[in-house]
């Protein structure tokens, strides 16, 4: 009875993940949920149109005993007559995160995604089962979890190895079965699988948990897994609901450019409160590639950054970073900051003559006799004596104007970027080059009609911009 209704289960979700079958990549362990999904699948294959393809990886935590496991999988696979693949790894040399349980996570994830390209396959199979659904969803809320932390893990998902990677499926066909189930499948089909000696070690978290946390609940409900799995499905249906809410506002409210993302603030000041935390999640899982270590704290954070200064800044998991601009709020790697995009802050003296460095732009001025052509967008000419020798460049105002050349008028600054075509997203990293009376040159755009070279002009000021990383600038900010 026990295998008949397991294995309806298993048909049931791979049959929703799977619809048309294909070849599907299954994650073993040698422990009980790993053999008994492998088993499972081997029944349904056929009825499914599966191609199945073992996975195993031997974190080399525990020594020979790793190494038993892995021989145990390779066994398997041979008397299966499937195709495996058995890889070792160094764990504790693996990756930055901070701890070992992080470390073999990624790891492992990432090796099923690669043999999981190598097969052409169309998913991975992980035998996570109801009770580590639960385990995860207390993990989550102790570690101070959002409403995706509650929802726990979910039955079809995608893994991606870093954002310039492609993503790959992942299933969990035991979701919603019992690891006493789990037990007695195997028992009744005469399994044998390996048994791991560090699933009773209180050195890591999830066992703590599963002995410790875990029984201590059942004390005041015994029935505690029910109602947290109860939980996670309703909690899965509000955020479907928010997905939906999240996908009608993007494009109003996100643009993205490679692996740069800018939220316009005023568009996200009017969303309500939960599509705003729904929204800012969204942005981080694209940018991250996964919510993993992302917590409420992180959500909260990006929320209060919404109403701060221009330039103010925050960090946040995964080496990002959120920058504050006068329209828009940018979330980014840390390391992708260049002239390009930095929202340019405070006010900077300009060396007249000489050479000013501010953060991504080294700036050469000289006083020379005429003007001469250049092609270059960064190369100005004015005339010294009109403009003077109290320079300065900033980042954009909102209440700045200036008179373009060629006009007789003054226009705001803000009409004149979107006249010629910068994009919001970039308007407030465009150096904007001022005197004490007004603004001379908008960087890269257009010069300021009293600032031009005339024929009664006798000195020219030449100022050339020279785009330099923005670690290799040193501030000489009046702020």
């Amino acid at each position: 009875m026990v295998t008949e209704n397991l294995l309806k289960r298993v048909k049931l979700a791979v049959g929703k993940s799977l619809p048309d079958g294909g070849s599907l990549v299954v994650a073993v362990s040698g422990g009980a949920d790993s053999v008994c999904l492998l088993h499972t699948l081997i029944q349904l294959q056929e009825e499914l149109n599966l191609k199945l393809h073992i996975a195993h990886l031997n974190h080399c935590l525990r020594g020979a005993e790793s190494d038993a496991d892995a021989q145990y999988v390779a066994d398997l696979s041979g008397k299966l007559s499937l195709p495996c693949t058995v890889e070792k790894r160094d764990i504790i040399a693996y990756g930055n995160t901070s701890s070992v349980e992080d470390k073999a996570r990624h790891a492992r994830y990432t090796f099923l995604s690669q043999v999981a390209k190598s097969v052409g396959a169309s998913a991975v199979a992980v035998a996570h089962t109801a009770d580590d659904q639960v385990e995860t969803m207390l993990m989550h809320l102790v570690r101070g979890s959002g409403l995706a932390g509650l929802r726990g893990m979910k039955q079809a998902d995608v893994w991606k190895p870093s954002a310039d990677e492609p993503e790959t499926n992942i299933i969990r066909p035991l979701l919603g079965v019992g690891r006493n189930e789990v037990e007695d499948y195997c028992c009744d089909n005469s399994l044998e699988p390996r048994v791991d000696s560090s699933n009773q070690s209180p050195k890591y978290l999830r066992n703590r948990f599963r002995h410790e946390l875990t029984p201590l609940l059942k004390e005041y409900n015994a029935n505690f897994g029910d109602s947290l799995l109860r939980l996670s499905s309703v909690v899965t249906d509000q955020i479907e609901l928010l997905d939906g809410q999240v996908a009608q506002v993007w494009d109003e409210v996100v643009t993205q450019e490679n692996h740069i993302i800018y939220i316009d603030r005023d568009a996200f000041g009017g969303l309500p409160a939960a599509v705003k935390r729904h929204l800012v999640r969204c942005v981080l899982e694209r940018l991250a590639g996964t919510l993993a270590d992302i917590q409420s704290i992180h959500i909260e954070d990006m929320l209060n950054m919404m109403s701060k200064p221009v330039g103010k800044r925050l960090s946040l998991p995964y080496e990002l970073v959120m920058v504050n601009g006068y329209e828009s709020s940018i979330v980014r790697p840390e390391d992708s900051i260049t002239a390009q995009d930095e929202v340019l802050d405070g006010e900077y003296r300009l060396n007249v003559p000489g050479q000013t460095d501010i953060p991504g732009w080294k700036i050469n001025a000289s006083v020379i006799n005429k003007n001469v052509k250049t092609d270059s967008k960064y190369v100005e000419y004015f005339d010294y004596d009109v403009i003077g020798q109290k320079l300065m460049v900033r980042g954009r105002r909102q209440s700045d104007k200036f008179r373009p050349l060629g006009m007789q008028g003054s226009k705001s600054l803000k009409d004149f970027m979107v006249d010629v075509k910068v994009s919001k997203a970039k308007r407030d990293a465009i150096p904007i080059v001022c005197s004490p009376e007004h603004i001379i040159w908008v960087v890269g755009s257009r010069i300021d009609e009293r600032a031009k070279v005339s024929a009664s002009t006798k000195r020219v000021l030449k100022v050339e911009f020279e785009r330099v990383h923005i670690d290799s600038a040193h501030s000489n900010s009046l702020d």
